[in-house]
């Protein structure tokens, strides 16, 4: 249980303009419940083989990769980036499960390209809003996913009004 508050959530020195982030504002939300980690690559994995359910990225063929992360054939592959953010590659067959470009696998014991002790326990990637709350509803009946201004309060990011120190970004 995250207790209620307000905070200041946001910035007034953002590291990207135009990103949302600033400026700094006060944030008053109410207690809530939220897990206590991300959803893993492992969790993801069994509710997707429990439910059947296929994400975004999964039924578009495709989905953004951050370019550090991609593999090298991904790079190679890729043709499109994001205008404001080149560094963020379209990759052909990527998804959760292939989180780098299509040769990587998220669930084998060393990803190539990857970790050699594998992703499994890492958080999942390549889900969209949709796909979390498909998760969320089959995982906590009657729960929901949090707001931006939950998420940042209980990730620590939003300072007390009054606590020193102004609440992060993103």
């Amino acid at each position: 249980r995250i207790p209620g508050g307000t905070f200041t959530m946001g910035t007034d020195a953002p590291g990207v303009s135009g990103d949302g982030e600033a400026p700094a504002r006060r944030v008053c939300v109410s207690s809530f419940h939220i897990g206590a980690t991300e959803v893993s690559v492992a969790q993801w994995a069994a509710f997707a083989r429990a439910s059947g359910h296929a994400t975004d990225a999964e039924r578009f063929g495709w989905s953004f990769v951050f370019e550090g992360h991609a593999t090298e054939l991904a790079n190679v592959a890729s043709s499109q980036s994001v205008a404001a953010a080149p560094w963020w590659i379209r990759v052909d067959g990527a998804d959760w499960r292939h989180p780098r470009g299509p040769d990587s696998d998220a669930l084998a014991p060393g990803d190539p390209g990857g970790e050699p002790g594998g992703m499994r326990e890492h958080p999942v990637v390549h889900v969209s809003w949709h796909d979390a709350h498909a998760f969320c509803a089959a995982a906590f009946p009657g729960g929901r996913l949090p707001t931006e201004a939950e998420w940042e309060r209980a990730a620590g990011r939003g300072a007390p009004l009054g606590g020193g120190g102004g609440g992060g970004g993103g």
